[in-house]
């Protein structure tokens, strides 16, 4: 599994309470306006979005939610700990500046890639033995996806495992850093890759704070390289 790489981490806050504090300008606005108490319409979402381009980071922070997404170039050795640490540091900034009080919901979700050395057919061979049982429409395909979903306790996950060409690996890799402020193409050496979207979340009301987000995140990465590790013993 170490030499797994972390494309891309994706980590969202959802709250649980009424609007925070940075956002109720407008209601304010109105009220002084009209002299009337004015609530705002829940259908109504406004917030900001911005990127950091020397980190290859985008925020975005709305009146129901806060999130957070890096993506990892292959210069950085260890993917991992870098995307976790700057994600980290940004929802660290940004709970102190909304004033997240309570959340309803927390989700990790991680873009993760295995390069190989099989030919695309070899592996999406190996993907149909490990995943499927026989029959004619397996034997059809010429590509597929495995999609699985998990329960433990209030934790859930969503499994998305698929073979990747090296066409499909580089148009995944060049698009997701172009799209995140990276200016230069990755060139693709490998064969094919195995690609594991996997989504860790918990939908609980809760009392949110720093410690929360950072063990929370930890144990996503943890799930996250146990599944992963699986995946990579089945397609052995």
């Amino acid at each position: 599994m170490t030499d797994a790489r972390l494309l891309k981490l994706i980590v969202e806050i959802r709250y649980a309470d009424d609007i925070p504090e940075p956002f109720t300008f407008r209601e304010k606005i109105l009220s002084s306006i009209s002299s009337e108490q004015v609530k705002t319409p829940k259908n109504i979402i406004y917030g900001f979005g911005m990127l950091i381009k020397k980190k290859n980071i985008k925020i975005v922070v709305e009146n129901n939610r806060a999130g957070a997404d890096i993506v990892v170039s292959k210069s950085v050795s260890k993917s991992v700990q870098y995307a976790t640490e700057n994600i980290i540091k940004v929802f660290k900034l940004m709970s102190k500046s909304v004033g997240v009080k309570r959340i309803e919901r927390i989700g990790v979700r991680g873009y993760w890639i295995k390069n190989t050395d099989d030919t695309s057919d070899t592996l999406i061979s190996k993907f149909k033995k490990a995943f499927f049982n026989k029959n004619s429409l397996v034997n059809e395909s010429k590509d597929l996806n495995v999609i699985l979903a998990f329960k433990d306790g209030d934790d859930k996950s969503l499994y998305n495992a698929a073979p990747l060409s090296k066409s499909e690996l580089e148009k995944i890799i060049n698009l997701n850093l172009k799209d995140y402020g990276h200016d230069n193409e990755e060139e693709i050496t490998t064969n094919s890759a195995i690609y594991l979207d996997y989504d860790y979340f918990i939908e609980k009301k809760q009392t949110y704070n720093d410690t929360l987000m950072v063990n929370f995140i930890n144990q996503a990465i943890k799930k996250s390289k146990e599944r992963l590790t699986k995946t990579f013993e089945l397609l052995k």
